[in-house]
């Protein structure tokens, strides 16, 4: 996301065996269910392949599924309902035609925003869509994780028969996620950064008159509890001036 151009990745080819956590989508989803009614109209911001996308959809009326990476997009298409429609944009700067009764942002996606500033922009963006009383549902990396990874974790093995070596570690308020792919002589380089957000820079770009949250982990516990994540539901009480 974030306007970056189109470039060949090994890593969205191979983005499902990566992701293969099926019980954290279901857990997702479930969260979703427990604060949105069924039969509403949705639009998701960085579906990637779609993994979110065919849970929720299937109990919506009107579903667009968003990403920046159309090699996501085209991969989405094969999993995904009839009646969703597919579309490239950038969280961080869009403009629809459309109100939705939910927004959601799934599998941290929001913690690719790299500044706090960028986090006001998708903000922005989703209020300028979203109805008043509509629910604005996503998830972020919990802060702590950046502790965890101050010492490298660093990981290596093979997805489809291709070797690679994956390192997580924190910089700052920073996670960088780096992958080799050793498909010749050299790998091939790719590098990802999520910013960590704390509790407090979350409760000021999403104001109390303007945003009703309610957070939990991903073990249930309510409020900014710890945990690797949490999960929140921002419900739009409208008012909030672009």
């Amino acid at each position: 996301m974030g306007g970056l151009s189109e470039v060949e990745s090994i890593f969205e080819l191979v983005y499902d065996l990566w992701m293969d956590d099926a019980q954290a989508y279901l857990d997702w989803a479930d969260f979703y269910h427990r604060h949105v009614d069924d039969g509403r109209s949705v639009l998701e911001l960085a579906c990637g392949t779609g993994n979110v996308t065919q849970l929720i959809a299937p109990s919506t009326k009107h579903y667009v599924a968003s990403d920046i990476s159309l090699a996501m997009l085209k991969q989405a298409q094969q999993k995904v309902p009839q009646h969703v429609k597919l579309q490239q944009l950038d969280m961080r700067d869009f403009k629809l035609d459309a109100s939705f009764d939910a927004i959601i942002c799934a599998a941290d996606s929001i913690n690719f925003n790299q500044e706090l500033s960028q986090l006001r922009q998708t903000m922005h963006c989703v209020a300028q869509h979203l109805k008043k009383g509509g629910f604005f549902v996503f998830d972020v990396h919990h802060p702590e994780r950046l502790n965890m990874f101050k010492q490298a974790y660093i990981e290596v093995g093979q997805l489809n028969d291709l070797d690679y070596q994956y390192t997580l570690t924190s910089h700052g308020m920073m996670l960088v996620h780096e992958f080799h792919w050793y498909t010749g002589v050299y790998p091939q380089v790719e590098s990802y950064q999520q910013r960590i957000f704390s509790e407090a820079e979350l409760k000021v770009v999403f104001k109390p008159r303007h945003w009703e949250l309610y957070v939990e982990n991903e073990n249930r516990e309510p409020g900014f509890s710890f945990g690797e994540k949490w999960l929140i539901c921002a419900k739009y009480k409208g008012g909030l001036t672009i």
